[in-house]
């Protein structure tokens, strides 16, 4: 049975810059009043990019609906993800010396992030998807309620200094990251595995991809063949076998150490996830004999006859927003696995 949660506890408090340059997450800026500022829309659809003539800076806006700003990122490198320049045309003002109202822009040191906006709700380290350290390796992340909403402010940091600023409108109420992989990131499967300490795969991977740590303490699976992803996708951490009946990697690195940018992994407490991200969209018992929707795929190959691991007393559910959502399985009071989801797996028919 579904429930929402009777908990009362609330998501952090958003302690992030609101503006950069003249667009305002707390405001309402309008997307198609930007874009004329901007010099026009890029392209048709409501995602429109922006550049310098020097090459210095690139801008990227979106529509996040209702004519309102969904995101706007600001970056100092040209390669983002399958972004190209003919993406983008060139910008009516000079977006490379766009700041928040604190002073932060492009090149801004980290110490003077942390002195205008204390310390973040989450840390990400991309070296995996940086190892060339061309968009940097650091991710800062403040995320939390502003008029209503989760927001969230992202900055990338290249040898100590702002490389990329993002802000986000109606963000993701759960995390969007667990050890190396983010839903809105570049991860890609080989990257993946040489942080793992593995060789590349040398055929075309199987649509599903299963690994344990060596000392068996944690489980991962992933699907390959996710449209509009790097070939990870729908990541499942677990600390029980969670691959039947197919072949595993196995890893040396300690995958049960991995854990989101707020802190959160596999044995934290139930508490600690609402701490973290505020009440559960929806909460669902785990019943052996009643399976339910959100553990569809949960273990993998499972067969009729198969034993039954004792995966939770139940789930605890942030999202969906649109395809995305995370499910935190608590057994005992604590996290026994964390699901980020991002395909329509769990929307189609069957088990």
């Amino acid at each position: 049975m579904t429930f929402l949660t009777s908990t009362t506890a609330q998501a952090q408090v958003y302690s992030g810059p609101k503006c950069l340059g003249p667009a305002c997450i707390d405001r309402n800026t309008s997307f198609e009043e930007l874009a004329q500022r901007l010099g026009g829309p890029s392209s048709a659809g409501g995602m429109y990019g922006y550049r310098t003539r020097n090459a210095e800076a690139f801008l990227i806006i979106t529509d996040g609906g209702h004519g309102k700003l969904g995101l706007i990122s600001l970056r100092d490198f040209p390669e983002y993800g399958t972004w190209t320049k003919k993406d983008e045309k060139l910008a009516a003002q000079d977006i490379r010396n766009w700041k928040t109202p604190e002073e932060i822009g492009l090149g801004s040191p980290e110490t003077d992030v942390l002195r205008a906006y204390g310390q973040p709700s989450g840390v990400m380290d991309l070296e995996p998807e940086d190892s060339s350290r061309k968009q940097g390796k650091r991710l800062l992340i403040y995320k939390g309620q502003l008029n209503g909403e989760v927001r969230a402010a992202r900055f990338r940091l290249r040898d100590g200094r702002v490389s990329f600023v993002e802000f986000e409108n109606n963000a993701f109420v759960g995390p969007d990251c667990l050890g190396p992989y983010c839903t809105y990131g570049d991860l890609t499967l080989d990257t993946l595995l040489r942080g793992l300490g593995l060789p590349p795969l040398k055929n075309k991977p199987s649509p599903l991809v299963c690994f344990q740590s060596k000392d068996e303490q944690a489980f991962l699976h992933f699907n390959t063949d996710v449209g509009e992803t790097y070939g990870v996708a729908d990541f499942l951490l677990s600390d029980f076998l969670n691959c039947l009946h197919t072949s595993k990697r196995v890893t040396p690195n300690r995958l049960r150490a991995w854990k989101t940018p707020e802190g959160i992994g596999l044995g934290s407490s139930e508490a600690d996830v609402v701490k973290a991200y505020g009440a559960p969209s929806a909460e669902k018992k785990l019943e052996t004999q009643k399976p339910i929707r959100e553990i569809k795929g949960l273990i993998a190959g499972y067969q009729a006859g198969d034993g039954q691991a004792r995966i939770g007393d139940k789930v605890i559910i942030y999202g969906p927003r649109e395809l995305q959502a995370v499910d935190f399985g608590i057994r005992d009071g604590r996290v026994s696995y964390i699901w980020l989801k991002d395909s329509d797996f769990w929307l189609k028919d069957g088990q």
